[in-house]
């Protein structure tokens, strides 16, 4: 509703991508600008910081993880097959590189490429799934899903805007910045 206050007749198109997607989404022209998380930023891209997040994992409430007597800890949470959510569906997103930075790694046992089917997943399931605080806590929230923070320090992270250089000082991007913070 503020999007057509504000600027009646535009339309938004809001694409899903991986990083490496994103970025040569940015170089092609194909898109105005990236949320996301960033290894690093090219030099001929501008980027804001939005928000550090944490990890967490989400389960069903009568998982097994939760009715475990022992501790809550990296090893268990890994010995369950995972559902992970990556923009190309190869099964591979964020959590996948800071455990491999870790000599970890997980079984993922189903891979979508959206959240619309998360918590029918983690339902019916002995599923994890690893994500921001931000989308474990809809979860949480809305579908009565279980979240507990990732076992492991993985630290947080960082949610960038990035755009290319060449825009940052036109007005009519300026305006599309300032409504995403």
């Amino acid at each position: 509703a503020r999007l057509q206050q504000c600027a009646p007749g535009m339309a938004l198109q809001v694409m899903t991508a991986d990083r490496q997607q994103a970025l040569d989404l940015l170089d092609a022209d194909r898109v105005d600008l990236s949320l996301g998380w960033l290894d690093g930023k090219p030099g001929h891209l501008q980027t804001e910081f939005l928000m550090n997040e944490s990890l967490f994992c989400v389960f069903r409430r009568d998982h097994p993880i939760a009715r475990r007597r022992g501790r809550f800890d990296i090893k268990a949470v890994l010995s369950f097959p995972h559902l992970v959510v990556s923009a190309t569906g190869t099964g591979r997103a964020i959590f996948d590189d800071l455990l491999a930075r870790r000599g970890l790694r997980r079984e993922a046992l189903v891979a979508v490429t959206n959240f619309t089917v998360v918590p029918q997943l983690l339902h019916n399931s002995e599923m994890i799934g690893v994500f921001t605080s931000l989308a474990a806590d809809v979860f949480r929230k809305s579908f009565g899903l279980t979240t507990r923070p990732v076992p492991i320090d993985v630290g947080k992270i960082s949610t960038n805007m990035v755009w290319q250089a060449r825009h940052h000082g036109d007005k009519r991007h300026h305006w599309l910045r300032d409504q995403i913070k």
